[in-house]
Formats: C-alpha cells, structure tokens, sequence
C-alpha cells in the first residue's frame, strides 16, 4: 500500500510540473503576441502619421545627368507630383517609368528628406544613324534607340546603311525596338572607331559606312566625295595600308575617285578622276 501511495503521488507531482511548464510557455506566447502586436501597432501609427504629414510632401524635383532629354518630360514620365508625399512611391518604379524615355538608357532616383526627389539619367549617347525605313539615331552598343527627330534631335552623324535589317524593329502598333545590337550595325562601329583610333579620316568627313552582302563594307566620304571598299576582314590592317597610299596620292596631286583594298595584302587598286 505505501508503494502504491508513493508512485501516486510521484504520478500528482509529475500533471503539477507539466501544469506549470504549459502555464509558463502559454505566458510566454501571450508576452511575444503583445510585443509583435505592440510593434505592428507602433510601426502602422508612425507609418500613417508619416505618409499623412505635411512635412515629408514633395517640394522639389532634381534632374542630373540630362543633355538631350527635357526635364520636364523626364519629370512627367516619372510620375512624381509635386505635394504628393515623399514615400508613398516606389523608387524602383519611378526608375523604370523614367528609363523609358527614348534617350534614357538607365535612371537612379533618391530621396533627399524632407521633400526633395532626384533623378540621376545616364542618357544614349549617338554615334551614327541608321538608315532603315527612316533614319534611327544608333548609340555605343550598335542599338537603335530613337527614330530621328530632324528638328529637334540636331544630329549631323555618320549614316549606316545596307544589308538587311529585317527583325531590327518588333512588328507592331508603335515599331518599338528589341534593344538587340544587329550583327552588320556593331561591325560598322567598330569600324568607326578603328577610323578615330587611325585618324584617317576626319569624323565630320565620314559620309555614309554601306555594308554590301557581297563586297563588304563601302566608306563614302565628302571629301574628295570618294568611295573606299574594304570587304569583310582585316580593317585594322587595310586602315594602315590606306593611310600611306592617300598620302602619297596627296603629295603627287593625284585626285582619285574610289580605293578598293579587298585585294589585300596583294592590291590595293585605285581608280583616279581622270579614269
């Protein structure tokens, strides 16, 4: 009988400790609710206070960074009004929205508190035009970014030309771009720049790069107005070789109407005026 009592009470002893120990874990749940419960309530009251007050309204908006965009259409594709509170936009939003003018190839937006907003554009810079169904101002990485704007743009740029560009404009209510680089367009800027890096040709002189599907590509210059061949390969070195031949043809007076270097490293064949 004594052993009988002992293991009850053992067994009495055990239900009290697990009593206890569910007692103090339900407290604890209760205290962690009140806190997160007390933080949201804290967080959402000084959000709404922040959102509602007049101190953080939009008073300024700062462009940086614009040469050929407008600043007020920079503004207005933002989005951003002015009153309109600080924080009740996305800054990731307001980027894309402004990077979606024609000129702006990526945008930064900050909040600068109280109440000012500003918009950092690094706009496309043109190299040259492409010619395609209108003329398209063409930037660094070879991608038609604007369709050319005769009065306002004030462009005077090499003219890119020749083989077909079908697939360079996505087919649709407004021909919007691919933002894609076509393979013939990147081989004429490199070639533009072999011709800075060369200085062969004076940038204003260079009238026309036409690449042909069968002969390559055909530099027309104002100067002289004369016609240059130099196939498909091998610019760098045709460059070198063209350089040395105009100065020679120049300190004998000799005008020449086209240079063909496809020959190379063989021929170089030049037709004169007088042929």
């Amino acid at each position: 009988m004594a052993y009988q009592k002992k293991g009850k009470n053992k067994n009495k002893k055990r239900v009290s400790k697990t009593k206890r120990e569910l007692f103090k874990s339900l407290l604890k749940g209760i205290l962690y609710l009140l806190i997160i419960s007390g933080f949201l309530y804290s967080y959402f009251t000084v959000k709404k206070f922040i959102l509602l007050t007049d101190f953080f309204q939009i008073e300024r908006i700062t462009v940086k960074g614009r040469y050929k965009s407008k600043e007020e259409e920079i503004i207005n594709s933002s989005g951003l009004k002015y009153g309109e509170n600080i924080f009740s936009f996305s800054i990731k939003k307001i980027s894309s929205k402004v990077s979606e003018n024609q000129w702006v190839q990526s945008a930064k937006v900050t909040r600068k508190l109280p109440g000012t907003v500003l918009i950092e554009v690094m706009e496309r810079k043109p190299m040259a035009l492409l010619h395609l169904d209108d003329f398209y101002l063409l930037d660094r990485e070879g991608i038609a970014f604007k369709k050319v704007d005769w009065e306002r743009d004030n462009v005077d740029l090499p003219v890119v030309s020749g083989v077909a560009v079908a697939g360079a404009l996505r087919q649709g209510k407004d021909k919007k771009f691919e933002n894609k680089p076509l393979p013939f367009v990147k081989k004429s800027l490199l070639f533009l720049n072999l011709l800075k890096e060369n200085n062969v040709f004076q940038h204003s002189d260079i009238s026309e790069i036409h690449m042909d599907p069968d002969f390559g590509l055909h530099l027309y210059c104002m100067k002289n107005v004369a016609q240059f061949q130099f196939g498909f390969s091998h610019y760098k070195e045709k460059l070198c070789i063209l350089k040395k031949v105009m100065k020679d043809l120049e300190t004998r007076k000799i005008g020449y109407k086209s240079i063909d270097m496809c020959g190379y490293p063989k021929k170089v064949f030049v037709k004169l005026i007088k042929d």
